[in-house]
């Protein structure tokens, strides 16, 4: 579901770029639904928004999820081998929070060392340098 459920507006679920979201159109007075997801009972196709999503439609929004980018991989790959001990409990399991990060793009000027991040920046700034002169 959306996060913020408006009930003002229809009740059917969309498509949402597989995500699901609400349906942006006035309802009927009198219904929970727009002329255009009342017409055929078409709300049926994607649920209400309120509810849960219909068994077969929810097979289309998982394999149309998107899918990491090979780069995002990457990311991925790397932090799970840099914790193959279990001495910080997490087990060498990527976490959620590494796979939905967006890719951060630094000038070619920034240098980096591996686990320059986790361990207070490349020196210089506390972690805050990010190699921009000065």
């Amino acid at each position: 579901p959306p996060a913020v459920l408006n009930t003002s507006l229809c009740l059917a679920r969309t498509w949402n770029n597989a995500k699901g979201g609400q349906c942006g159109r006035s309802p009927l007075e009198g219904t929970s639904f727009c002329r255009g997801h009342l017409s055929l009972d078409r709300w049926r196709i994607h649920g209400r928004v309120d509810g849960p999503v219909p068994a077969e439609k929810l097979v289309e929004f998982e394999k149309a999820k998107p899918k990491a980018s090979p780069k995002m991989r990457a990311i991925i790959r790397v932090e799970d081998s840099s914790s193959d001990d279990d001495s910080d409990g997490r087990g060498g399991t990527p976490s959620v929070a590494a796979a939905a990060m967006p890719l951060l793009e630094l000038p070619p000027s920034v240098a980096l060392t591996p686990g320059a991040l986790a361990h207070g920046g490349s020196g210089g700034g506390g972690g805050n340098d990010l190699g921009g002169g000065g």
